[in-house]
């Protein structure tokens, strides 16, 4: 075992060591030399803690906490100081906790002293100003059912979360949930512009247009066809009959659709044997269509056009083979990491197709959703969707089921 003696080091060489330690028997016996803890020794200790943690051994782990006071005051090692937070919360030791409470990241840390302290006015304060409701997991919202924090659950409202061990309620959802609107849509249109604005390739600054031009047309449509995704989609050959179909099917099933699909589609000379066919395709009237700029990825623009509906609180959908998750990390923020909620809520109306080499095309169900397939507090329920205990047989997602959660 050791006994730590903090040395604060300016020297930048010795940025991997935190402290000048002595080495000490089990016992605590004096303290025999003096060296330099490296990152490795560190982490041997925190093994130590949690050996200690786990066999109960607590005489061994107050020598440890307390033998070590300098250390454990000013450590920022995480393991380290989970570990003191334990043994903390086991003891009782409040002037313990206080200390660490600066200096905790984890967000089951901060879970564990909800739980010690039972207090829901003081969780909640917690839960608001130290825990980011976009990196939880499933597993978080099962501590938070399984250890009386369900109250928390109403600051979720809304956040597409499933619960992976909760049991299915039966319940009427049709007439129980509601569909949700995407928070903050402004957020995410002003990154799209700003990654389109500074490319450099963009010095026409072409975008400016086709933006005027959503914003005009965002009554008009509610289904998007990523063109490019439904012209390769048989054999990843450009086949013009197939967007025909598209459109012609989804505006039998009683859709508008627009059609935004990148302008080397349309360019004659430089496709020659199908962009003629495209273009009248687009051209003749029944489809509303956006042409995007040669420099710029079509994604940006379908999720333009997406966000435009969006914001008015208007469905839209996208049929696709896309996921476009490729471009969720335009919408991080050093603080929040809040892409979690627009490719989440999204996903819930992407509508995913399947063509064969026949061109048979199989195109899920695209009517609106009945409710949104996320959290919803419903008082004095809170009303959690279940993750899908089998993989699902079609394109088409099966329809969510939901667990019902005493607030």
């Amino acid at each position: 075992m050791y006994i730590f003696i903090f040395c604060s080091l300016q020297d930048s060489r010795h940025h991997n060591m935190e402290i000048v330690a002595t080495k000490a028997t089990a016992s605590g016996a004096e303290a025999q030399s003096g060296e330099i803890l490296t990152k490795k020794q560190l982490g041997l200790f925190q093994k130590e803690m949690n050996e200690a943690l786990s066999k109960k051994h607590t005489d061994e782990m107050r020598r440890m906490v307390y033998g070590n006071s300098v250390l454990i005051a000013t450590t920022r090692e995480k393991g380290i100081i989970t570990m003191t937070l334990r043994f903390a919360i086991q003891e009782g030791d409040d002037a313990l906790i206080a200390s660490l409470i600066g200096r905790l990241t984890m967000k089951r840390d901060f879970f564990e002293l909800m739980v010690y302290k039972g207090d829901p006015v003081y969780s909640a304060h917690l839960f608001e100003t130290r825990i980011d409701v976009a990196v939880l997991e499933p597993k978080d919202l099962r501590f938070m059912i399984e250890n009386g924090l369900t109250f928390l659950l109403r600051h979720l409202d809304g956040k597409y979360l499933h619960d992976a061990g909760g049991t299915k309620t039966e319940f009427d959802k049709s007439s129980t949930l509601r569909v949700y609107s995407l928070q903050n849509c402004t957020h995410y249109i002003e990154k799209i512009i700003k990654v389109i604005e500074t490319n450099p390739k963009n010095k026409k600054q072409s975008h400016v247009a086709i933006v005027k031009q959503l914003n005009a047309i965002a009554a008009t449509y509610n289904i998007i066809i990523d063109g490019g995704s439904v012209l390769h989609s048989r054999n990843g050959q450009p086949n013009p009959n197939d967007l025909r179909k598209m459109i012609d099917l989804l505006k039998t099933r009683g859709h508008s659709p627009l059609v935004v699909i990148h302008t080397s589609h349309t360019n004659v000379k430089l496709n020659p044997t199908y962009a003629p066919e495209v273009a009248n395709i687009l051209q003749g009237g029944g489809v509303s269509a956006i042409i995007t700029p040669p420099c710029l990825n079509d994604d940006l623009f379908i999720l333009l056009a997406y966000l435009t509906r969006t914001d008015r609180a208007l469905a839209c959908s996208i049929v696709t083979r896309d996921t476009y998750t490729d471009h969720m990390d335009t919408f991080k923020n050093p603080q929040k990491n809040v892409s979690g909620d627009f490719g989440k809520y999204l996903a819930n109306d992407l509508i995913s197709f399947t063509n064969d080499a026949f061109g048979r095309m199989h195109v899920p169900p695209t009517q609106t959703k009945p409710y949104s397939n996320c959290i919803q507090i419903v008082e004095p329920y809170a009303y959690i969707p279940l993750l899908p205990t089998t993989p699902p047989t079609t394109p088409s997602m099966p329809s969510p089921e939901f667990s019902q959660i005493l607030l």
